[in-house]
């Protein structure tokens, strides 16, 4: 009984007339509270386009806050509309607007209206009453503009003065002579760019102003903060059009005018940081949008509009990039108390503290150690001695294991001369059957067979060559010679991984004076750690090129290109370091053991990655004309073997 009474009374007070001093909006605020069935309408009108950091960032706050509390009261629905004004301007744009927001929202009343900016705020105080009537506004408006006075408007002041900023950047740096302002050609821009230069004269009146932007292009802005001279310092407003009339998001062109400045960057909004600018007393969006979505709900919830003061917006806060301050080098304990320091890095402790406390113990510890085996001092030479006579042997001791990984390969190498051989013989025989032998083809038979022996011996000469353990030898080498030779070994296993090997060389090249059988190591081993990174891919080309050129008149190039699995930028030179190999079996000694027999060649050998895939290695030797027989080198060729004296029985 209770509850249709309820709402019979409910029934009569919606339709009663007004009492005496009661407005219609009262009354519709009272409606408002009653129905809570009904979605309440909230439209964010913004006066630039929405994509913009700023832009997207209030709206963002915004509606977090409004779901956030849509639960209590009941729906809200969120609309967002732009009049962009940056790039649409004039009346008659205004009036196509109202046109376009009067048919868009014919059926769906809005209760409350957020405007950004005081174009918005002007727009909706010349058609608010064709468009929407009933609809209470919270607007976003700086302290330079004058609130309204309007009882359907709800001022929520943001704080427009830079006068902060400006005593900051003083403060900062006292020698400062010059601010450099810049901003855009559009009327935002200009706007914002003349209270800029107010709040500079009012804080330090001698100080030189210059306003970059107005009249200029941004290939002018680019080159004008390019070009400063000292003790400048430079404000960025935001771009929002230049003037040839070209649009930009200002965070966007902010990055690129932080990396032509040769000043520091001071701006006025929170989104600006990370982007180049050192900080300042910036502006927060989130922190407005949060504060104009309370206003918002406030009125939903049925109260007046607080139109006899306008709301304070707490949105500014002192915010700095660390990595600038460091650039700049600005004292961080000359910040306001309070200061919020973004991307800082940390430091070594605090990032690795465990594990400096655990490598500081284990230095402790191995010092303990140490004292106790001072007795083994004598045993830890010899030890020594002999690991530095294995290390002068590692070099033979990698090359023969290169070779025996690739016996399959060394083995269709020597087998294909002979098995020609065999044939050859064959065919011989069968000539010789006849009655009448064709001289001239078994004389051509007998020239294979010399042709194909004389390769095969060839072949077991440079094996045997590359496993005897020979004093260094220097000679003129033929480099391209002395590659394709190397390729030649590695024929049977490249054609087995269908890998393309192809060489490159300019014409005319030099000799380059060294041992043949350690430069041909040096080939090997790059040549095997080519193919075997090509292995390890499973797409994509699979070619080795090798490139043989001469940069100057004292050395040849040589550039080893793969296309296999590539390095990382930061192992590129770890690769050369001792005992570092991807491969399970390897040694981890056959770059490093390269590089040491380049370098004694007086040259240089290093890695770079390619840009679509896998790594090249360089290698550059000097090219040398061989010492003339009376110089010292002569002494240390290997002495003439003599026949050993046959005992007598």
């Amino acid at each position: 009984m209770s509850r249709w009474l309820f709402v019979s009374v409910l029934a009569l007070s919606t339709l009663a007339t007004p009492a005496a001093g009661e407005t219609p909006q009262a009354r519709l605020t009272e409606t408002r509270v009653t129905d809570v069935s009904a979605p309440r309408r909230v439209l964010i009108l913004h006066g630039e386009r929405l994509e913009l950091p700023g832009s997207a960032a209030v709206d963002g706050s915004i509606r977090a806050a409004l779901a956030a509390a849509a639960g209590a009261g009941g729906p809200i629905d969120v609309y967002s509309e732009s009049l962009d004004i940056a790039r649409f301007a004039g009346e008659d744009h205004r009036r196509h607007y109202r046109d376009f927001l009067s048919r868009r929202y014919a059926d769906k009343p809005v209760d409350v209206m957020i405007t950004l900016g005081e174009a918005t705020l002007d727009f909706l105080a010349q058609y608010r009453d064709t468009l929407f009537p009933n609809a209470l506004v919270v607007a976003s408006q700086s302290r330079a503009a004058t609130p309204p006075r309007s009882r359907w408007v709800t001022s929520v002041v943001a704080g427009s003065s830079m006068r902060p900023s400006f005593e900051l950047i003083l403060k900062l740096h006292p020698d400062t002579q010059r601010v450099v302002i810049v901003a855009g050609a559009s009327q935002t821009d200009r706007l914002w760019a003349e209270r800029a230069q107010r709040d500079v004269r009012e804080v330090a009146p001698t100080l030189e102003i210059i306003d970059l932007g107005g009249a200029l292009t941004i290939a002018n802005i680019l080159q004008a903060v390019a070009s400063q001279p000292p003790h400048t310092v430079i404000f960025y407003l935001h771009i929002l059009r230049d003037a040839a009339g070209q649009l930009f998001v200002p965070r966007t062109i902010l990055d690129s005018i932080a990396r032509v400045a040769n000043a520091p960057i001071y701006g006025r909004y929170d989104t600006f940081i990370g982007h180049g600018i050192v900080g300042g007393h910036v502006y927060s969006f989130e922190a407005l949008g949060a504060r104009l979505a309370e206003i918002a709900l406030r009125l939903l919830r049925g109260e007046q509009p607080l139109n006899v003061a306008p709301v304070e917006s707490a949105a500014d806060v002192h915010m700095f990039d660390w990595r600038q301050l460091r650039r700049w080098r600005i004292d961080e304990g000359l910040l306001p108390a309070g200061s919020v320091v973004r991307f800082r890095e940390p430091s070594a402790w605090e990032l690795y503290s465990w594990r400096i406390v655990g490598t500081l113990a284990l230095l402790t510890v191995q010092s303990a150690l140490i004292v106790g085996l001072v007795v083994s001092r004598a045993r830890r030479r010899r030890a020594e001695g002999e690991a530095r006579q294995q290390r002068e042997e590692l070099a033979h001791v990698l090359r023969v294991t290169t070779l025996g990984e690739l016996t399959t390969s060394l083995a269709h190498e020597i087998n294909q001369p002979l098995t020609a051989i065999a044939t050859n013989a064959q065919a011989a025989g069968g000539l010789l059957d006849v009655k009448s032998p064709p001289r001239g083809e078994i004389a051509k038979i007998l020239t294979d067979i010399g042709s194909d022996a004389k390769r095969a011996a060839q072949i077991i000469h440079r094996l045997r060559a590359f496993f005897r353990k020979e004093p260094t030898v220097a000679v003129a080498v033929d480099i391209t010679t002395l590659i394709e030779e190397v390729i030649g070994l590695l024929r049977a296993d490249v054609d087995r991984r269908r890998i393309t090997v192809r060489v490159a060389a300019a014409e005319a090249l030099p000799p380059v004076f060294g041992d043949p059988i350690q430069l041909q190591q040096v080939f090997l081993n790059v040549l095997v750690n080519a193919c075997e990174a090509i292995e390890s891919t499973e797409v994509g080309p699979r070619a080795i090129l090798i490139e043989i050129r001469r940069p100057g008149p004292k050395h040849l190039a040589i550039a080893i290109q793969d296309t296999g699995i590539g390095v990382k930028e930061s192992e590129l030179e770890r690769i050369f370091d001792h005992f570092v190999t991807s491969k399970p079996s390897g040694l981890g000694m056959g770059l490093a053991i390269s590089r040491s027999i380049v370098r004694a060649h007086g040259g240089r050998l290093w890695a770079t990655a390619n840009s679509d895939r896998g790594v090249t290695l360089h290698v550059v030797l000097p090219v040398r004309q061989p010492p003339p027989p009376e110089r010292p080198k002569e002494r240390n060729r290997p002495p003439p073997q003599h026949p050993l004296p046959t005992r007598q029985p």
